[in-house]
């Protein structure tokens, strides 16, 4: 089976759901949407 390579706006609304995480006023949200962005931008 061949991977599947993200697009940029796959990535992005990737980004969108993570920032969206609950609960709004702890720092989940922010550590997925840093952790999926730095893997976006490693290329893995």
């Amino acid at each position: 089976m061949a991977p599947h390579i993200y697009c940029e706006e796959e990535i992005a609304d990737l980004l969108a759901v993570a920032r969206k995480l609950q609960p709004h006023d702890g720092l989940r949200a922010a550590t997925f949407e840093t952790l999926f962005g730095l893997i976006a931008t490693a290329g893995l």
